[in-house]
């Protein structure tokens, strides 16, 4: 889960669970909010979920991106190669109608469908109160 912050115009890492392993979200650096690309930023610009079973083709080009392995490892993506992330599903937290984070879903093998989307959206509304 990422934190936005309007006031610094950054997204945090608030926490991360990868493969079953929660890791310490400081490890991921800061990204600056670009309301022009990046998924994440599409969430915050949007107030909308996003689902892409194509994360390959949505991060080819440069961007800041990374892929994260259970123990911490991170790569920057695209420079270090294709991602291992095949699809993602990217759920805005909001409160009082602003976007004050984004739930991330992340499947390196099975694309996602519409009713994960819409299980996960329930998931997430039901905490940001």
């Amino acid at each position: 889960m990422s934190d936005y912050d309007e006031s610094d115009g950054l997204i945090r890492c608030e926490y991360a669970w990868v493969e079953g392993n929660r890791l310490d979200p400081a490890i991921l650096p800061p990204l600056a909010y670009n309301p022009k690309g990046g998924m994440q930023s599409r969430v915050i610009s949007t107030g909308e979920p996003l689902l892409i079973n194509d994360v390959a083709e949505q991060v080819k080009d440069s961007g800041t991106y990374y892929d994260v392995e259970r123990d911490g490892t991170m790569r920057k993506v695209p420079d270090t190669g294709p991602p291992g992330t095949r699809a993602a599903i990217m759920l805005p937290v909001k409160h009082e109608g602003r976007v004050v984070g984004v739930v991330q879903l992340m499947s390196d093998s099975e694309p996602y469908t519409l009713e994960h989307l819409e299980l996960a959206e329930a998931l997430v509304t039901l905490t940001a109160q």
